[in-house]
């Protein structure tokens, strides 16, 4: 979404263990309709232009990520 090329690259990367906590955090409860809502709202401010915003919720949603994999 954001068309930066190194991003892209690194995502590319480190996707096969991505999938791997994915498939482990995904499983909690309550776990999957965080995640979504994070991404939507990483996307919103995206789409809106504002890098605060953007940085602020992509932060939000790792540290949910790592207190998903923290409690496994």
């Amino acid at each position: 979404a954001t068309g930066n090329r190194f991003l892209q690259r690194l995502m590319n990367t480190i996707a096969g263990l991505l999938s791997e906590s994915m498939k482990e955090t995904l499983r909690l409860p309550g776990r999957p309709t965080r995640s979504l809502d994070g991404h939507r709202q990483i996307l919103v401010a995206i789409k809106a232009g504002d890098a605060a915003a953007a940085e602020a919720a992509m932060l939000r949603h790792i540290n949910g990520v790592e207190e998903a994999i923290k409690s496994l």
